[in-house]
Order: C-alpha cells, then structure tokens, then sequence
C-alpha cells in the first residue's frame, strides 16, 4: 500500500539518502534540497506540505505540496480542490507517462518553462 507519511527524525535520514536514477538527476532537486525549499517557502509565506513516500512500510520517495506563492495555485485553496496539477520538464518522458498511468492529463499551459498536467479530482 502506498502511503504519505510527515518527515520525523527517524525517517529523514532515510529520505535525504534516496537517490533518483542517473537519467532522471537533471530534471528534480535532491531531497535534502527540496526540504531547505520548504523552509524557504514557509518563511516567505507559502505553505509547504513535505512528505515521505512509504510503499508499505519502506520509504521510496519524497513529495512536497505547496501552494500560495505564485498565485496559480489558489483558486484551488478557496474550497475543496478540483484539480491537482504537476509541472515537469516536457522532455522527461518517463514523469510524463508515470502521470499519465495515474490519470494526469497535459493541459497545454506552461509554467515556469515547464509543461502542466492536470487531474480532476
């Protein structure tokens, strides 16, 4: 079972050392540097959410939400979401058919030079 579970000092020292693919190196931060992202968003007044990702009860992955810092996120905040949207590097093919797998659509925006894929909740 797939789980989200919040950083504890047990589990971060597992989570700063997961490594994604040599392929897959140039499109994402490490996690150790998206965590320092999360104190920099919080204290520039976003509202990051940092989570272990468990398979079971093995960390695998790390995912950050965020929202309120560029604006393109709040429409969804002002009641129950609608959508969730993720941007990726267009040319990384193996994120855009793990969205996909998941039911991601690309909506043909782009944000910060990257492409937007968008799931209806």
């Amino acid at each position: 079972m797939i789980s989200l579970k919040k950083i504890t000092l047990e589990n971060r020292r597992a989570m700063f050392n997961m490594e994604v693919s040599e392929e897959q190196r140039h499109y994402v931060a490490s996690n150790l540097s998206s965590v320092a992202s999360c104190y920099v968003l919080l204290t520039n007044g976003g509202h990051p959410f940092p989570f272990v990702i468990y398979a079971d009860e093995q960390p695998v992955g790390f995912v950050m939400l965020a929202y309120g810092i560029t604006g393109y996120e709040e429409p969804s905040i002002a009641g129950r979401a609608q959508y969730c949207w993720i941007p990726y590097k267009s040319d990384n093919v193996v994120a855009k058919r793990l969205y996909e797998s998941f039911g991601f659509r690309d909506n043909g925006e782009v944000f910060n030079n990257e492409s937007i894929t968008v799931l209806r909740l």
